[in-house]
């Protein structure tokens, strides 16, 4: 009876590893979840299109075409003369991608197309990637974007970074070292199978979702929320520990562009949330229900992870547009709680266009 137990144990373990090896196989000729991260490694998707219609979010084109150009970014390929060019690279989640916005209106596009009417030889490129924190910008940074020799680094950040304890461990990475040595042991596991690799991105998919960094329209029926003033101290109380984490990613960012020869301007990050009424839709943005929070408190945690910012931009002397206070609080603007609809991308590219202007020509 024993034997024959034993026996079903070590077929069924077989059976399970056989299964493993055919599925690593099948994912390492063909993953159609088109990750973007391999291990501690960032895959850059160059030369791809993206054709999307929508049908369910206003503010947005119908039919939506997403290109990567032949640096995995969006925008106009890198000119031939490139040592003649102010090159300029935007680095953030999907705030600064753009993804369902159609090419040429995303936000870092337009900026180039205004700021060319004075700086004609001026080359910007958007380098955004969905759900990116500080810690994919460190490595995007080192593995892609210093070799291309950039001026400047537009950095916005804040949302991605929002009670992400996952991210601590990684902050031991140092920066005088060589990084695929020192990175997380989870990102070398990772990196070796497909398989492994696809189970983290999916699990961090997940937390994305559980934190809604991701695309989540609002409409009139969404649910309200009232918090107590214990209960709102109790929320801005216990981000502390996350701050603090930020703020040492974001400065060792800063020093790594400096180190480079690269000069970093941080964006802050704007939302329609703690906005109260919206005119169009008569959505109350301050009591919407957004997670275990209202949308007033959430947007005081998000100006925490802004004050970080500001304050981290001042110490270190690296210039800051402080899009989160400039960037009108409307559903005209945002199709959800921090997602731009095209009017929203064409407004954030005239407020970070009137404020890079002036410094970049004092700069030059």
């Amino acid at each position: 009876m024993m034997r024959r137990i034993l026996k079903n144990i070590l077929a069924l373990g077989v059976g399970v590893l056989v299964s493993l090896v055919i599925l690593e196989v099948f994912l390492q000729l063909y993953n159609p979840l088109s990750p973007r991260v391999k291990g501690n490694t960032i895959l850059i998707p160059a030369n791809q299109k993206y054709i999307y219609e929508n049908g369910r979010i206003a503010g947005l084109d119908e039919k939506i075409i997403h290109t990567k150009n032949s640096l995995g970014f969006r925008g106009d390929e890198l000119p031939g003369d490139a040592e003649d060019h102010l090159k300029i690279i935007a680095v953030g989640g999907s705030t600064t991608e753009c993804y369902v916005i159609n090419d040429g209106k995303d936000w870092p596009n337009l900026v180039q197309k205004q700021l060319k009417q004075y700086i004609p030889e001026i080359w910007i490129n958007n380098a955004g990637l969905n759900g990116h924190s500080t810690f994919g910008h460190k490595v995007l940074l080192q593995d892609h974007v210093f070799k291309l020799k950039p001026d400047y680094v537009l950095l916005m950040v804040g949302i991605n970074e929002v009670e992400r304890d996952d991210l601590v461990n990684t902050d031991s990475i140092s920066l005088s070292t060589d990084l695929y040595k020192n990175r997380n042991w989870k990102g070398k596991i990772a990196g070796y199978f497909e398989l492994t690799s696809t189970i983290f991105n999916l699990y961090y998919t997940y937390k994305a979702h559980t934190l809604q960094i991701y695309d989540a329209v609002y409409t009139p029926q969404t649910d309200t929320l009232s918090l107590s003033p214990q209960q709102t101290s109790f929320e801005l109380q216990k981000q502390q520990k996350y701050l603090q984490a930020y703020r040492k990613r974001l400065t060792e960012i800063i020093m790594l562009c400096k180190a480079n020869n690269v000069k970093p301007v941080l964006i802050t990050q704007p939302s329609v949330l703690g906005g109260g009424y919206d005119s169009a839709t008569n959505i109350n943005y301050n009591k919407v229900k957004h997670l275990t929070r209202n949308g007033e408190v959430q947007w005081q945690v998000l100006e925490l992870y802004n004050d970080v910012t500001r304050q981290t931009g001042s110490l270190t002397a690296c210039y800051v547009i402080d899009l989160a206070r400039e960037m009108p609080k409307s559903s005209a603007f945002f199709y959800d709680a921090i997602h731009f609809t095209n009017a929203g991308s064409a407004r954030v590219a005239e407020i970070v266009a009137a404020r890079l202007l002036p410094y970049l020509q004092k700069k030059r």
